[in-house]
């Protein structure tokens, strides 16, 4: 099963909030996380920690300055992780190549942790003590109901493979000598 690691939840909560004020007019169909329900859980979290509208336009300008950024460390992220699986599996093994590699994925998902990191910080410090709290409860909520979704995801997969299972059973096992 997967788990949402909890700084990446924070973040996508983090970013759910200043997504939905990153621009004039009404709030992107998904956020952060690319889950359909996104839309609807930033609208909840607008609406449940009653955002002022200096709050919104706070939260507008955190997401305008940590969003290109955190593109470029996410793409910087993704290219390192492909470089290193390149130097796993090239024909020849290159020890220090791949020491190398090792290091600019550290370094890259270091960045992508550090911007996170700025980003939910700013966003704490625009929330009030109540919305926090509140804020706090929503995350909660919403890692349950995400970590449900990913318990009913593999309940499915363990259908699905069992019906394949019983429709196309494995080979007996063969005698050994």
């Amino acid at each position: 099963m997967t788990r949402i690691p909890f700084t990446a939840m924070l973040f996508a909560m983090a970013m759910a909030v200043s997504g939905v004020f990153a621009q004039d007019g009404p709030p992107a169909n998904e956020f952060v996380s690319g889950d359909p329900d996104s839309a609807n859980r930033s609208e909840v979290l607008r609406r449940e920690l009653r955002l002022s509208p200096e709050q919104m336009r706070q939260i507008r300008e955190v997401n305008v300055s940590i969003r290109p950024r955190m593109r470029e460390a996410q793409k910087a992220f993704r290219l390192a992780r492909r470089d290193l699986d390149a130097a796993i599996y090239a024909d020849n093994l290159d020890e220090e190549a791949l020491r190398i590699r090792v290091k600019d994925v550290v370094e890259a998902q270091a960045e992508v942790t550090r911007l996170r990191t700025m980003s939910e910080v700013a966003v704490r410090k625009i929330l009030s003590p109540e919305q926090l709290v509140r804020f706090r409860e929503l995350r909660l909520r919403f890692q349950r109901i995400a970590e449900e979704k990913a318990k009913a995801a593999e309940r499915r997969r363990t259908r699905r493979q069992m019906r394949r299972d019983r429709r196309d059973p494995p080979p007996p096992p063969r005698d050994q000598p």
